[in-house]
């Protein structure tokens, strides 16, 4: 029968030397080696319950039990203990759980964990005494250090503690070590017997400090303070509740007022579309004039009574394509500036075939202009070149050579149109004529330009008329400047 037969085992441990060490609940501790049983602690009637077992880096045997912590050394069959109880503070304590590392001894107590150098002097080197307080300062503000309990108002930020530490041997320069639960766990060495925190966020925190002696020693008892730091009104569960309301109260209103203008805008612009719509037809019916069609078939009639087949056939033709193109783009509210001024060339050739050559035209095109990939309103031009005909070039007397001249440029994401002619001028051109069809064309025109700005938020002002004067104020011309948002085909 073995020696450790119906022994309850609490511990076991295998050493670097191949001996395991048993501990018991009751009965002490043993040593297994050579195939042998040997007991090293307790004996009849002692009790000796052993918590732990560990080895240090001489392959020193450190025990912990009921009655405290033993070192022991055995070589050449020698066995030496030695007793280590009194670096818990020189009582007689329970110690539990032990380990060993980086050349320190770990225990833990009743009292807390408790360490020490494993080539500890009994003689010098006792654990120090607890730690006090001796001042405390919150925010600068004195408060009483004889408490456990610290409240800090929400406002509060920095907190600093003034410590005093003991030793039980007297002369001996005690530091400490603390660490903050709930904030910072890592510990900290005190060197200037101050604690000082710069801010504490809401919440409950335990500020936790144990002396240290020189020899790296740490106290038994630590002091312990509770810390508690209400919540800003902003971190409550009402405010936050409230804010998140608010905020989607505020996210509803704002995307009621974006869906609101945006749906406005979208009725704003239908509107506008529908007006430009309307007077597209305006446009189309007040843009031929009657006596220009008239006066049209009685070109062509001429021709054929005095035999010209080839002029009728001729003038016949471009009236028709100018007749196809009118009705063509009058289903369209943009058309490519291309077409617009092939459509305005057709027309001054037919006036210019009508009234003998009466007058020339040119049409000058910038190198910014991309008359093939830029849109404009259908059917824009041609009332101002009619009025340049009929109202400007047609009362000049046979001393000059009546001048039309259409400029097109573009800048800053605007095509700039200019209408010139050498006419009699807007002032003499009223008292000779009395015909209201160029100005109703002119007011729907001008109307039609506004509307076209607005859908491409544009500033009204896109119409001028001036009047040119020679170098003595007499009146030489009219010229008209057009400005149009510029709108490419591809948008």
């Amino acid at each position: 029968t073995s020696l450790l037969d119906f022994i309850e085992i609490s511990v076991l441990y295998k050493d670097l030397i191949n001996r395991v060490w048993v501990g018991t609940k009751y009965d002490g501790l043993y040593l297994l080696a050579d195939g042998r049983i040997t007991r090293i602690l307790g004996g009849r009637h002692q009790h000796i319950k052993i918590s732990g077992i560990t080895e240090d880096s001489s392959h020193q045997i450190w025990v912990s039990s009921n009655t405290g912590i033993v070192k022991i050394i055995k070589n050449n069959g020698k066995v030496k203990i030695t007793d280590y109880t009194s670096v818990l503070g020189g009582r007689n304590k329970e110690a539990f759980l032990i380990t060993s590392c980086e050349g320190k001894i770990y225990v833990s107590t009743t009292d807390g964990l408790c360490s020490f150098p494993s080539t500890i002097n009994l003689n010098t080197q006792a654990a120090p005494g607890s730690p006090k307080m001796r001042s405390i300062f919150v925010d600068n503000i004195p408060a009483s250090p004889n408490v456990q309990e610290l409240q800090m108002n929400a406002n509060q930020k920095s907190l600093i503690i003034n410590l005093d530490f003991l030793s039980f041997k007297p002369g001996s320069s005690a530091k400490g070590v603390y660490y903050i639960r709930g904030l910072d766990p890592t510990p900290q060495l005190i060197f200037q017997n101050e604690i000082k925190v710069e801010r504490f966020p809401s919440g409950v925190f335990t500020l936790v400090v144990y002396a240290l002696s020189p020899y790296g020693v740490t106290s038994l008892k630590p002091l312990i303070l509770k810390i508690y730091v209400p919540k800003k009104f902003w971190e409550e569960p009402l405010f936050i509740l409230f804010a998140i309301i608010a905020g989607i109260i505020a996210f509803g209103l704002f995307f009621y007022i974006v869906l609101r203008y945006i749906r406005r805008k979208e009725l704003k612009k239908s509107i506008l579309d529908l007006q430009l719509a309307t007077l597209q037809m305006s446009a189309l019916r007040a843009q031929m004039n009657p006596h220009f069609i008239f006066n049209s078939i009685n070109s062509i009639q001429r021709y054929i009574l005095t035999n010209k087949a080839q002029e009728a056939y001729n003038y016949l033709s471009k009236f028709g394509k100018l007749i196809r193109i009118v009705l063509q783009n009058s289903e369209q509210n943009l058309v490519s500036l291309a077409d617009e001024l092939e459509f305005v060339a057709l027309y001054i050739e037919l006036e210019q075939q009508r009234f003998e050559n009466a007058f020339e035209f040119q049409i000058l095109i910038d190198s910014t202009v991309k008359t093939g990939e830029l849109l404009i309103p259908t059917l824009i031009l041609q009332p101002y070149v009619e009025n340049a005909i009929w109202h400007g070039i047609m009362h000049l007397d046979n001393s000059r050579l009546g001048k039309i001249k259409i400029s097109l440029t573009c800048a800053d994401a605007i095509l700039k149109i200019e209408i010139e002619d050498n006419g009699v001028g807007r002032k003499a051109a009223a008292k000779l004529s009395n015909s209201k069809h160029i100005s109703k064309a002119l007011n729907i025109n001008h109307k039609r330009l506004e509307i076209f700005g607005k859908l491409n938020t544009m500033e009204v002002g896109n119409f001028k008329i001036e009047d040119l004067h020679d170098a003595n104020g007499t009146a030489m011309g009219t010229r008209v400047l057009l400005n149009i948002p510029q709108h490419e085909i591809d948008e």
